[in-house]
């Protein structure tokens, strides 16, 4: 009897290919296959090429391959793919998952002025889409912008309020932020506060190690709470003659 030939059809294909490509999920997203795995993903790259030979158009088969390139480390391959993808819809959900994709092949060779402006011109249509928020961010940041990706997540944060992911990203920045902004401070400090600042935190970590020493050391609570507040008020008292007239 003969053998039955392979399905042709491109939406049979391109589940064989997902189907094979979740059988490996761990280990393709955490960039390390066995020699078992990678002929999985040979595999599961076959049929999404098949796939697009049935089909050249097939978004969610250009898709799915751009990702597997993307995953095995073949960040080249996985560009063109991508952009054949972004020709769908800019309305739909494979849209954004072609452009999130692209965006992390460029983060991961480094280009990330490329990313920026891929993820500008997607935003401007999906302005809540966390996935492409928080990446456009991070490459702010990356590039030495952190203002710009705090606009960005603000901006986001303004189509989607309260979402969770650009929230916590936005803290993050904000905490860089401020503790940039109190480095330049600290330079811009002229050398007679700046010597009275570093003998105050002198004090400071003197107060520190006084009150662990007092509180590692014998004595009831009730002592070691009477020590430590008497060395709280030296402490206080120093610092307040750093800076008398």
């Amino acid at each position: 009897m003969p053998k039955k030939k392979p399905s042709a059809d491109p939406n049979d294909l391109y589940n064989r290919g997902v189907q094979l490509m979740r059988k490996i999920e761990a280990s393709l997203r955490g960039g390390e296959l066995d020699e078992d795995e990678e002929a999985v993903a040979e595999e599961a790259e076959t049929a999404l090429l098949d796939a697009l030979e049935a089909a050249p158009d097939h978004g969610r088969a250009l898709i799915m391959l751009g990702m597997l390139y993307r995953y095995t480390g073949r960040f080249e391959e996985a560009v063109d793919p991508l952009k054949a993808a972004m020709t769908l819809p800019r309305d739909c959900d494979d849209w954004t998952k072609a452009v999130d994709t692209l965006a992390a092949v460029y983060m991961n060779t480094d280009a990330h002025r490329k990313a920026v402006k891929l993820l500008e011109d997607a935003v401007k249509d999906h302005a809540g889409d966390p996935f492409l928020v928080v990446k456009l961010a991070a490459c702010h940041d990356t590039l030495g912008k952190p203002a710009e990706a705090k606009r960005a997540l603000e901006a986001g944060l303004k189509a989607a309020p309260g979402d969770a992911t650009m929230s916590a990203a936005l803290s993050e920045v904000n905490e860089k932020l401020g503790v940039a902004k109190a480095a330049e401070a600290q330079a811009a400090l002229p050398p007679e506060a700046k010597a009275l600042q570093d003998k105050a935190m002198k004090l400071g970590q003197d107060l520190q190690k006084t009150m662990e020493k007092i509180l590692n050391g014998p004595g009831s609570g009730e002592e070691k709470a009477k020590k430590v507040a008497a060395a709280q008020a030296d402490y206080q008292k120093a610092v307040m003659a750093l800076y008398e007239p």
